[in-house]
């Protein structure tokens, strides 16, 4: 396992450990030396998409409503607005894409989103790490930018009693198109600071794990924050402690001090690398200065290499299918009425980008 510091001015240490013991001790000093002074609180708070799940919430929910049309209109709206964050607006960043989904949900029913949060594949190793947390005693909130009734299906699979996610607007079951809860950027960490942040104290507690734009302010306010295979150079500045790893158990010997699991997680499970960000003065001074579109530069591709064990528990194609399928036996709906449904709403949904950006910024502002 690889193990880098960045210090003052981004300069840089690094050290190789190698063996089984060696790096789970490593990982237990790591724990010691970042987190304990926060976790013995026992409270987390976790991102959903990218940390406890591979897919994507809003992007399969485009594709199942909508089509390549729909998922190619998002991927421009999610990337122009990758931007915003540049200018520190990383909360409409976000919310941008939200926007576009909530239109194409308007007029249909709930349960979709419930449907395809049941279905959802974990990054493996979520369901072992999660029990082990909970077992050490750890209290586990899902937070996170997904829409609230699929992201409280994924919680009820972990056995997470608490879900905070973005929330449309419904009438009886239909979705209205409007937006009541967002969280992400400035919106996260307000949420994640009402359950971390001691009022009394006013010291952070426990821990929260994410990966991407959309956690970024909440990583940086916390100063034990971890980052899931960060996906972008931000995010990696953003937290104290990043893990690329290709199995979640690999974070648990960071919350288990004594050790009580390290039998259960195999080497091939531990982590690959470690980059722990000392000095957070300049990232968190001008947390915008550093904005890379790039692929994380210190990352490697972990849903290529995790891909493969996760299409052999089941296929992407497989879980769309079996979405499709459940959707159209409890809602009766299929490819023909969401393609009705389309067709009926085009001029309201592909706007021109720059009219649909200022309509989202509007939406963003009324938050």
């Amino acid at each position: 396992m690889e193990i880098h510091y960045i210090g003052n001015n981004g300069n840089i240490s690094s050290e190789s450990i190698i063996g089984r013991n060696n790096i789970v001790k490593k990982l237990h000093e790591v724990g010691e030396d970042y987190l304990m002074s926060h976790i013995s609180s026992k409270i987390l708070t976790s991102d959903m998409d990218g940390v406890l799940i591979i897919d994507d919430n809003a992007r399969d929910m485009c594709r199942i409503i909508g089509g390549d049309e729909a998922l190619e209109y998002f991927t421009k709206v999610a990337n122009s607005n990758i931007d915003a964050v540049a200018r520190g607006e990383t909360s409409y960043c976000w919310n941008a894409p939200c926007v576009f989904v909530g239109s194409i949900l308007n007029g249909l029913p709930s349960e979709i989103n419930s449907i395809v949060g049941k279905h959802m594949r974990f990054v493996p190793g979520t369901r072992e790490n999660i029990e082990q947390l909970q077992k050490l005693g750890y209290n586990i909130t899902n937070v996170t930018a997904g829409h609230q009734e699929g992201a409280q299906q994924v919680s009820q699979r972990l056995g997470l009693e608490k879900t905070i996610a973005t929330q449309f607007g419904q009438n009886n079951g239909i979705y209205n198109g409007e937006i009541l809860r967002f969280i992400g950027g400035e919106h996260k960490r307000n949420t994640v600071k009402k359950i971390l942040f001691n009022k009394d104290t006013k010291i952070w507690t426990g821990s929260h794990i994410g990966d991407s734009h959309s956690d970024i302010e909440t990583m940086l306010a916390h100063p034990g924050s971890i980052a899931w295979n960060p996906t972008h150079t931000l995010a990696t500045h953003s937290a104290r402690i990043n893990v690329f790893g290709t199995n979640k158990q690999g974070l648990t010997p960071l919350f288990d001090s004594h050790g009580v699991f390290d039998h259960q997680i195999k080497e091939s499970d531990l982590p690959q690398k470690i980059v722990i960000c000392e000095d957070r003065t300049d990232i968190t001074s001008n947390p915008h200065s550093k904005i890379s579109q790039a692929q994380n530069q210190w990352g490697l591709d972990m849903r290529k290499i995790y891909g493969d064990e996760i299409d052999a528990q089941l296929s992407y194609a497989q879980m769309m299918q079996n979405i499709k399928s459940e959707i159209k036996s409890v809602t009766g709906l299929g490819e023909k009425e969401f393609k009705e449904h389309m067709d009926a709403n085009k001029e309201e949904i592909f706007l021109p980008i720059e009219e649909f950006q200022q309509n989202a910024l509007k939406a963003y502002k009324r938050l």
